[in-house]
């Protein structure tokens, strides 16, 4: 279920920064898998064609599901983890939209002035927090639950 789950994120983080980039024009984390015009590279005639390389987002996929791994063994939902990850994803990219001071919880992935130099990693860092943070009531509740003695 791990990897189901970090390929979703992945696939979701990966798409999306490819409107917000990094500030040489990277997107995907932990590791980036290629190079983009970003959200106002769409629009200009002068972009280039969107890179893209399987094998870094193969290993982002491996990372995330090995950090996923972790909180599922300790009684993690995946779902719910999936959605805590897309969650922090959505309101970095929403306050980033929003020229808010600056974009992210609980890591700043980018600031106002500048934002379109978003820090992938921070980003991937955020939607590891979310997921964690989505993580903790099933934690908490198979920490509780009665240890049943093997007879």
């Amino acid at each position: 279920m791990a990897v189901i789950a970090a390929l979703f994120v992945e696939g979701v983080l990966t798409e999306l920064t490819t409107l917000f980039v990094g500030p040489n024009g990277g997107y995907g984390a932990p590791l980036l898998v290629g190079r983009s015009c970003g959200f106002g590279g769409v629009i200009s005639l002068g972009c280039k064609p969107v890179t893209f390389s399987l094998a870094p987002f193969e290993i982002n996929v491996v990372i995330t599901a090995l950090v996923f791994g972790l909180p599922m063994w300790r009684g993690g939902h995946p779902v719910l983890m999936t959605l805590g990850a897309v969650l922090f994803l959505v309101i970095a990219i929403a306050m980033n939209m929003a020229e808010l001071p600056f974009a992210g919880i609980p890591l700043p992935v980018s600031y106002y002035p500048s934002p379109r130099d978003t820090d992938q990693l921070k980003l991937w860092i955020d939607c590891i927090a979310g997921a964690a943070l989505f993580a903790l009531p099933g934690i908490v509740r198979s920490a509780r639950a009665p240890q049943v003695p093997v007879a």
